[in-house]
């Protein structure tokens, strides 16, 4: 049997070694966000539990995706970027210990759609991340400036939209509530307690007296900064104080004003 030449075995050595090597693997974060703190119902799929499983899932199909982590903002809305856990997934993506995010949908990254633009546009591409989003089967790494992915920038205003149109039925809501005084909140405000029914807010004695004092000053035309000393000397408890919520609070002008 004729020898195979040194040549063609230093090849098939090579051919083997390349066969061999694994392909490059990103350290993968999960981010994941609900507006409302989740209570474990089916909210069309954006359930914090489902936002994970449809997440995780992707992950185990795609051999060069590595899990690292699942960071999580539960009851955070998706207008605002200062969140806690979106926070900490940054600094991780800073120092290096993340190279891909992955998320169910864009709207849960954020709603505000400058913001979220900007990340997707600058931040990501400029720290080398690689950002997916399973919904709209979106890969950053695979965007190549084709009509589905001019389609991001047109999802992300969606979603903006989405979220204004929502706070504006919200505050129209609320609006309707007090006009007809239905009291909406948890704890009544400063100078109130909840009646029998606790459907409406009644008037607390005696710090009821200090609500209505801060209507005569207010319209004699005193400052809000003189009534908020006023309030300071006399050693009136805030709201918070009172239902037990911060200790040590102290009253604030923009207080007074609301």
């Amino acid at each position: 049997m004729a020898r195979k030449s040194r040549k063609n075995s230093v090849l098939e050595q090579g051919q083997l070694v390349a066969a061999t090597q694994t392909v490059d693997r990103y350290k993968t974060a999960v981010y994941v966000r609900l507006s409302v703190e989740n209570s474990g119902k089916d909210d069309d799929g954006a359930a914090i539990e489902t936002q994970k499983e449809v997440c995780l899932e992707y992950i185990k199909e795609c051999p060069y995706l590595e899990l690292c982590e699942v960071y999580e903002d539960n009851g955070h809305t998706g207008t605002d970027f200062s969140r806690p856990g979106f926070n900490r997934l940054m600094d991780d993506v800073r120092v290096g210990r993340i190279e891909c995010i992955v998320v169910r949908d864009l709207s849960r990254f954020g709603r505000n759609y400058i913001e979220t633009g900007t990340f997707l546009e600058r931040i990501f591409p400029k720290l080398g991340i690689r950002f997916i989003s399973v919904k709209e089967q979106y890969d950053s790494f695979a965007t190549d400036g084709s009509c589905d992915s001019l389609a991001i920038p047109l999802q992300n205003l969606i979603n903006d939209y989405y979220s204004k149109d929502i706070s504006r039925k919200v505050s129209a809501a609320l609006k309707v509530r007090m006009e007809n005084g239905t009291y909406t909140w948890h704890n009544p405000p400063f100078g109130y307690k909840w009646g029998e029914d606790t459907s409406r807010i009644v008037p607390y004695e005696p710090y009821a007296e200090y609500v209505r004092e801060i209507f005569r000053r207010f319209l004699a035309g005193t400052p809000k900064n003189q009534i908020r000393k006023w309030l300071a000397e006399n050693d009136v408890p805030t709201g918070c104080e009172l239902n037990g919520r911060r200790k040590g609070t102290k009253w604030t002008c923009t207080v007074i004003r609301d």
